[in-house]
């Protein structure tokens, strides 16, 4: 029974807690690990509404120099969820924004006779963007879940004082909590 196994239950409203990782997108960037916050809406039994605000950053060092790249994402879109008999399956897509800042640090020289220095470079960046992502959810419990997916990220962002799209994948997993509805008595025989 699925209302017993906390699938498809009378809560229209949950609230996710993940930790997330992603690719490249910016050739010489670090991968990132971070963490989010989401909140998903039910509109109908296959609709909802997903909400989500996150943190990432990424370290890459080398012998000439390092980068840091720190990221907060917020987003928004709509994801059809079916339930299966042990899982709910999802697919949902959006519009989000970054905020992007890059701190870059490079060792550079003149000649062999010339002293070695250092440059140090910030550049803070806003970037309008979208997603597309299929998730699991695992019930395990009448308000409780786990979940994991995956996340294409495209961005338009200025790279080299040009417009460039970006891409990301991200994979993200955490914990689901349930809450409102009404409550749902059990089935008794008679």
């Amino acid at each position: 029974d699925p209302l017993a196994r906390g699938g498809w239950t009378d809560k229209p409203l949950r609230v996710s807690l993940r930790g997330t990782g992603g690719t490249r997108w910016i050739i010489g960037n670090p991968a990132t690990l971070g963490g989010e916050a989401a909140v998903r809406w039910r509109l109908g039994p296959r609709l909802r509404l997903d909400t989500f605000a996150g943190y990432a950053s990424g370290h890459r060092e080398e012998w000439e120099g390092f980068l840091e790249l720190r990221t907060l994402r917020v987003g928004a879109g709509l994801a059809g969820q079916w339930h299966r008999e042990r899982v709910d399956l999802s697919v949902g897509a959006g519009v989000q924004g970054l905020a992007v800042q890059q701190f870059i640090e490079a060792l550079a020289y003149d000649g062999e006779d010339e002293p070695i220095t250092a440059a140090e470079l910030e550049v803070w960046q806003l970037i309008p963007g979208g997603y597309m992502q299929g998730g699991v959810h695992l019930p395990v419990g009448p308000w409780a879940g786990l979940e994991a997916g995956v996340r294409a990220n495209l961005y338009r962002g200025i790279i080299d004082q040009q417009g460039r799209f970006l891409i990301e994948g991200q994979g993200f997993v955490g914990l689901t909590l349930g809450f409102g509805g009404k409550p749902v008595d059990r089935a008794t025989r008679r």
